[in-house]
């Protein structure tokens, strides 16, 4: 008879049925793994009207020209709507320190650190095959859209910043959201479902 799971494997395969936080541990694990650089107080993070999850790794190239155009659109954004529109939060699929550093330079908004536990249990949670990808969530940590990126109307290059968010954000407030056949982007270059964006996916390497 086999021995069983411990609690750690317990813990991970719980999280494997819901790939989509929305409960509490979800803002604990931002808060415990935040750069402290970039702290803020519990209540101001909270405040913003929507959340996105950044999944993306500098070894990419696919992800460094997403993240360019998408920094772009974060600004305009915000500049339009105000600094509690939206916040942004990147969850790297880096495999070095360095990289990380690096890439992060790029980037206007908020980063899991490398190191932190919070880093492995987002990667768990999201499970992603390829990247870049957008996960977008609105203040009471419903789902808006499984990926933001990608040709117009989503975030991507060539996009208009503010319809591209008027469009992505428009299902939420007719109380849905956008699902992953229209959302997801390039399923034809190893991504899932239209429209395709320039630039292509990067498919995650897998690790023997």
């Amino acid at each position: 008879m086999s021995a069983p799971p411990s609690p750690k494997k317990k813990e991970i395969l719980a999280s494997k049925l819901n790939p989509l936080p929305v409960d509490k541990w979800w803002e604990d694990a931002i808060f415990c793994g935040m750069l402290p650089s970039m702290r803020m107080t519990r209540r101001e993070f909270i405040n913003h009207k929507y959340f996105a999850f950044l999944i993306a790794g500098k070894w990419s190239p696919p992800c460094r020209m997403f993240v360019r155009a998408l920094a772009e659109a974060y600004n305009k954004i915000i500049e339009h709507h105000g600094k509690n529109e939206l916040q942004i939060v990147w969850i790297s699929m880096d495999r070095d320190k360095n990289s990380f550093d690096e890439f992060l330079t790029t980037m206007p908004w908020f980063a899991v650190q490398f190191t932190d536990e919070a880093l492995s249990r987002f990667k768990i949670l999201f499970q992603p095959e390829a990247i870049p990808r957008l996960i977008v969530y609105d203040s009471k940590r419903k789902l808006v859209c499984q990926n933001a990126r990608g040709a117009a109307p989503l975030l991507g290059y060539g996009c208009n910043a503010l319809e591209s968010w008027e469009y992505i954000t428009k299902s939420n407030r007719n109380n849905g959201h956008l699902k992953a056949e229209e959302s997801e982007a390039d399923k034809k270059d190893g991504g899932s479902g239209p429209p395709k964006s320039p630039g292509g996916s990067a498919k995650i390497p897998s690790r023997k």
